[in-house]
């Protein structure tokens, strides 16, 4: 997948798309793709797919009807080397309450597991999203 852009749609379909100018996707393009009108950058770790990034509807998990999308968590998951959710969920609670923090925690339908990603994802090289400057 990598130096290509892929949407990665919720349903588990996987369609490799391009800027329609060839090098940059315009938000335009993105809104279309995702199906919104707001988007946002995922943060991506380091473990895996260096120079590649993930754009998704900001407020995807804000839906009633929100999709967990099983490709993107499990990239998503693998940039952060996330083998066992639950696990990593504890520790980040752990991290962030030992420097005085307070968590924010997502509202997970019953047996939904932490750290997942919801939505039509555009994963692509952060190339893709450059300005020309």
């Amino acid at each position: 997948m990598e130096n290509k852009a892929t949407l990665l749609k919720a349903t588990g379909e996987v369609i490799e798309i391009a800027p329609a100018n060839g090098k940059r996707f315009t938000l335009d393009e993105l809104y279309r793709h995702i199906e919104t009108d707001i988007v946002e950058i995922l943060p991506m770790g380091e473990e895996a797919h260096q120079g590649m990034m993930m754009i998704g509807d900001e407020e995807s998990r804000l839906r009633s009807d929100y999709i967990v999308n099983e490709k993107a968590t499990a990239i998503w998951r693998e940039t952060f080397g996330i083998t066992d959710p639950h696990k990593a969920w504890a520790e980040h609670v752990r991290n962030v309450e030992s420097m005085g923090g307070i968590i924010c925690a997502p509202d997970l339908r019953e047996g939904e597991e932490p750290f997942n990603v919801v939505g039509n994802i555009v994963f692509c090289p952060e190339s893709m999203m450059e300005d020309d400057d």
